[in-house]
Order: C-alpha cells, then structure tokens, then sequence
C-alpha cells in the first residue's frame, strides 16, 4: 500500500512540473513551428524583467536559444546584426507592464507579462540603436537599457547575440 501512494505522489509531483513547466514551453515553442511563416526573417526572443526587488536592476534578456529562460541574468542586452536583415523581435515580461521603443525604427510597443508581442522590421541602416523601456515599470525601470547594432554587410557579425 505504501509503495502505491509512494508512486501515486511521484506521478502527480511529475504531472504538476510539467503542467508549471513544460506545458507553457512545448505551446509556445508548437506556436511558432506552426505559425513561423508569418515571422518575417530572424526571430529574436527578448524578456523585459524589472527585478530591483531581488537587488538586480531591471533589464532586456536577449535569448541566445529558442526556449525562454526567465533566469539567465547574465544574457547579453545588445543584440547584433547585419544591414538588410529581416528580424522578428518576440517580446516578452515577467513581471510588470513594460513599453518596448527602439529608437531610429519608429517601434514602440507595450509588453504585457505573460503575453507575447511580434515586431518585424528591416535593419535598414547600420548604427547603434537604443532600446528602451519607456513605460514606469518600478524601481529598476531606468536600468532597462540595450542596443541593437547593426553593422554594414561585409563588416563582421561576431558579438552578443549573432543572427
């Protein structure tokens, strides 16, 4: 009898992590198989977190893989790209309302936690871009700062997050 509650509460501990977990990953990467043909070019995932509270100052994550990772303080803020590229930007927050604007593209966008938003666009001119959060989202808020840096096309694309 012990052994039968035993595996019975494994299995529901396993059925919660997935359902916590997995479920939201395997949807969301089952969306953009299913729907990429309506991402134009390079898709590029960015989480906006402000997280001040934890004593880490707000930030944009630029994700290097295709699964979010809502942890990786350490992921790079700038984003870097040849002219001409055709990029899909998927935005995400964790936490509040964010306000995505990038400077020299005309793109602002709000950010709403736990949606996702789609901006595409043609990098059209190199130069370094700003980008912003330019909604008040907490004490980390001017913290939340990167740049998109785009290089003519016979320079090199070596740093950050390479496309």
């Amino acid at each position: 009898m012990k052994v039968r509650n035993i595996i019975l509460e494994v299995l529901a501990i396993g059925i919660f992590i997935f359902a916590v977990v997995g479920l939201p990953a395997v949807l969301f990467r089952y969306h953009v198989k299913q729907n990429g043909e309506h991402y134009s070019g390079e898709v590029i995932q960015i989480i906006a977190r402000n997280d001040e509270i934890e004593g880490e100052p707000g930030l944009w994550m630029v994700q290097k893989n295709p699964v979010w990772n809502y942890n990786d303080k350490e992921a790079p803020t700038e984003i870097r790209v040849s002219q001409g590229k055709d990029i899909t930007l998927l935005i995400t927050a964790v936490d509040s309302v964010h306000e995505f604007t990038l400077t020299g593209y005309d793109v602002k966008k709000k950010i709403y936690p736990g949606k996702v938003v789609n901006l595409s666009f043609v990098t059209t001119n190199p130069g370094q871009y700003k980008f912003e959060c330019t909604t008040y989202c907490g004490i980390g808020h001017e913290e939340m700062v990167g740049h998109l840096i785009v290089v003519q096309k016979e320079e090199e694309v070596a740093a950050s997050v390479e496309l």
